[in-house]
């Protein structure tokens, strides 16, 4: 008691002497405010820093009430932790309730009186997040106070944050799809804004924005359009945006909008590489326009340095002309693709297909050559890809029991194993087959 009697003449001195010379009044009016205020402080702090809480809050709770409610920030803070630690050792649920206002309403006055905090608001958002996980409503329009405040310079956690809340009470029917996709366009712009920076928590946090929004289920072709559209036309050279476009069309099927064929367009500009000049050739074949897909397959194969890749663009070409009708053109690809890769045991398989349906010749024996020779390329095929084995020996099947009979041969003057040359535009020559 006498350690304690000294503390307060001292206090009383420091208090007297700074409020005479100086008139500052952050810890009361009077001296004996000041005393009383920094008594209790000096006194409280001590148990508080050794997690003493119980015995810190006597002191805590006389210097809250004594000292003025701009004198320290930091007894809010260390409020909120008292009464977090009551709260968290609480029996009842009228305890932990009368403990939970307390703790919001020091977060209040922390706002209030500290309105230059940094972290004020976010410190009382984190923890309404954390105690009140059901009111989403209020939770959001908490974190909207925190958006307001900290602008551009708001931590990317805070945007996943909203977005799920906006999520959720979408779900519910407490928010229009509106609000989800003018937050969507704005969050996106936010990041961009920051993109000079790169901060790999933001890159983060834009991929969670997208997944998040994928997952809202408003995210449509049309939304889509009207969110990307005037954002595309002031950054035609953004890669990274155009990219994104490309990937949200594809993964939403909107692979006929206008938007994402001039997203296309534009990153084969910024990006002439095989795999984009490929992808835009798909684009093409996949909507019908081959005269436009083809020149760009070829300028795939042109760019591509894997044989093994040059070939499979080679057959979709092949492929793509076939099912057009021109197949004296596909025939053509099919040949090439196995000229660079001699591997390609599927361009065999498509060459047979090719001829099985063809029919030239004035017998029965030469009109049936077109599917001795298919036989012969799906031979090849299986060797070449064994992984197509069971395909092509179900077509061998069907060609074979359609080949000319022995009858025919005789009839027809000719013998099994003999080399011709099927007619027409195929042009190639063959061994006779029997059934």
């Amino acid at each position: 008691m006498r350690n304690l009697a000294l503390v307060t003449v001292a206090f009383l001195f420091i208090a007297t002497s700074t409020y005479a010379q100086t008139g500052n009044t952050r810890y009361g009016t009077t001296p004996e405010q000041q005393n009383e205020c920094l008594r209790n402080l000096s006194i409280y702090i001590d148990s508080f820093k050794e997690g003493i809480y119980k015995e810190s809050y006597k002191f805590w709770k006389a210097a809250h009430k004594v000292c003025p409610l701009n004198a320290r920030e930091s007894l809010y803070q260390n409020g909120v932790k008292i009464y977090t630690y009551f709260y968290g050792n609480a029996t009842s649920e009228k305890d932990k309730r009368a403990y939970l206002d307390t703790i919001m309403n020091l977060y209040d006055l922390r706002i209030k009186h500290f309105p230059n905090s940094e972290n004020a608001l976010q410190d009382k958002v984190n923890a309404f997040l954390k105690f009140f996980p059901d009111e989403q409503e209020k939770s959001l329009a908490l974190v909207d106070s925190l958006f307001t405040k900290k602008g551009n310079s708001i931590d990317g956690a805070y945007v996943i944050i909203k977005m799920h809340l906006l999520n959720n009470l979408h779900k519910n029917g407490k928010v229009a799809e509106n609000l989800i996709l003018d937050f969507y366009a704005n969050a996106n712009q936010l990041f961009e804004q920051r993109a000079s920076s790169n901060n790999e928590s933001d890159k983060k946090h834009r991929e969670n924005l997208d997944a998040m929004f994928v997952q809202s289920g408003i995210a449509n072709c049309n939304n889509l359009t009207s969110i990307y559209e005037p954002r595309l036309g002031q950054n035609t050279n953004d890669i990274d945006l155009i990219k994104k476009v490309i990937s949200l069309f594809k993964a939403f099927s909107c692979n006929t909008s206008p938007l994402y064929e001039r997203a296309m367009k534009e990153l084969l500009i910024l990006e002439p590489t095989s795999s984009n000049m490929l992808a835009i050739a798909n684009f093409y074949s996949q909507n019908g326009r081959l005269n436009e897909a083809v020149p760009h397959f070829l300028k795939a194969v042109d760019a591509e340095k894997n044989d093994s890749t040059k070939s499979r663009i080679l057959l979709e070409i092949a492929s793509l002309s076939f099912k057009n009708g021109e197949k004296v053109q596909a025939r053509d690809y099919a040949k090439k693709a196995i000229t660079v890769d001699e591997s390609n045991g599927y361009a065999y398989q498509l060459l047979a297909i090719i001829y099985a349906n063809e029919r030239f010749g004035s017998d029965e024996v030469l009109k049936r050559a077109p599917l001795m020779l298919a036989v012969d390329y799906l031979k090849k095929a299986k060797a070449k890809s064994p992984e197509i084995s069971e395909t092509a020996d179900k077509l061998i099947e069907s060609y074979s029991a359609n080949f000319p009979t022995k009858q025919d041969l005789f009839t027809y003057a000719y013998e099994s194993g003999q080399v011709i040359t099927v007619g027409g535009w195929i042009n190639e020559k063959t061994s006779i087959k029997s059934r």
